[in-house]
């Protein structure tokens, strides 16, 4: 009767052992999200992205990747670098070009590869009541105020200043 108790003792204790056993999930890409775009304007914006998973590894490099041509943008096209390793990040696309789309989305690497989040896409137009230009090694960017009387377009300052015009006796 020992022997019998004994037996089944073991035989519960290897097939607990045996069931307990957990398989090793393989490491993967790391999962991105694409953010929304924010602080859009006709020359820039603020794109971004959450790393939500790095696929057990060590994250190498994270950031913004965006093209105009490409709808699928990768690291073979133009990439916008981040500093982080994990959570949300975002990066800063400046001197964008008038009319044109961007096609622009986040990217996680680590040692098994590089996810990607989804595509934003990014439609830039021509402000007509700004006029942009170089002046003195500076970008400007100065309004534009339309008479109702003559139709006639003006600057709303003088070139080189900084005060903006607010009515039609300032001096």
């Amino acid at each position: 009767m020992k022997i019998r108790s004994l037996l089944l003792t073991a035989s519960a204790a290897i097939i607990l052992a045996a069931g307990c056993k957990k398989e090793k999930v393989p490491p993967t890409a790391p999962a991105v999200t694409t953010a929304t775009l924010t602080n859009v304007t006709t020359s820039s914006a603020t794109a971004g992205g959450t790393i939500t998973s790095d696929g057990r590894s060590v994250i190498t490099a994270s950031g913004i990747v965006w093209s105009r041509s490409k709808t699928t943008p990768t690291l073979a096209d133009s990439v916008l670098n981040s500093t982080t390793g994990s959570g949300s990040f975002t990066a800063n696309l400046t001197n964008l070009d008038f009319g044109t789309t961007y096609y622009i989305r986040a990217f996680a690497t680590n040692a098994l590869g590089t996810g990607y989040g989804a595509v934003v896409t990014l439609n830039t137009t021509n402000d007509n009541t700004k006029v942009r230009f170089n002046y003195m090694g500076k970008q400007v960017v100065y309004g534009v105020i339309v008479s109702t009387v003559t139709g006639k377009s003006w600057l709303d300052r003088n070139l080189g200043s900084s005060a903006v015009a607010t009515s039609l006796t300032d001096t």
